[in-house]
């Protein structure tokens, strides 16, 4: 699977992916907030990447954005692009609509939910202790981002599009600059 990373990725060095909860929290500080769950996977050295050929992912997710009127800094598009190739053989996670989501749920629910939001959060660490990726497919990101599934437990609708999460970067075959 080939697929595209926006970043510096370290000049091409893949550091080892420290899953934690809480996408928004600094990871070095273990609070009691940090272990009531989250909508996205967090940590030190956490890989977003999206497929090559995906209809819909962050940079277009971006640019939607500014065309509909939002401030925000195209510059972020502008920074080293990277296609890495993953092992045919990783295990992958993968959410292509509700009846994955809710087996992820189920199989891997988090220790505690936030008191702040009725969704049911994923247990990431466990997630990625299985999984080697993980990945919202376009149909599973335009299931989630439908505003009827927001209340229902999806917390799919933070994505920013379709993505691979990296869990296990040994993984990664191929590393190259795109730009």
């Amino acid at each position: 699977m080939e697929l595209w990373h926006v970043g510096d990725l370290n000049g091409g060095v893949i550091l080892r992916p420290q899953v934690g909860y809480d996408h928004y929290l600094d990871s070095s500080d273990e609070t009691e907030e940090k272990k009531e769950g989250s909508m996205m996977p967090g940590g030190r050295n956490i890989l977003y990447t999206f497929p090559s050929g995906s209809s819909f992912s962050y940079p277009d997710f971006i640019e939607q954005l500014v065309m509909t009127g939002w401030d925000m800094d195209l510059s972020r598009l502008e920074r080293p692009w990277w296609s890495l190739e993953l092992d045919p053989s990783a295990t992958i996670a993968t959410v292509d609509g509700e009846k994955d989501l809710r087996i992820l749920q189920s199989r891997f629910p988090c220790p505690a939910n936030p008191c702040w939001a009725p969704r049911r959060h994923l247990d990431w660490p466990a997630i990625a202790a299985e999984f080697d990726a993980f990945w919202l497919t376009y149909a599973g990101f335009l299931w989630g981002y439908e505003p009827e599934n927001w209340r229902d437990g999806c917390e799919l609708c933070f994505f920013s599009g379709e993505v691979v999460i990296i869990f296990n970067a040994a993984l990664i075959t191929k590393i190259e600059p795109l730009n």
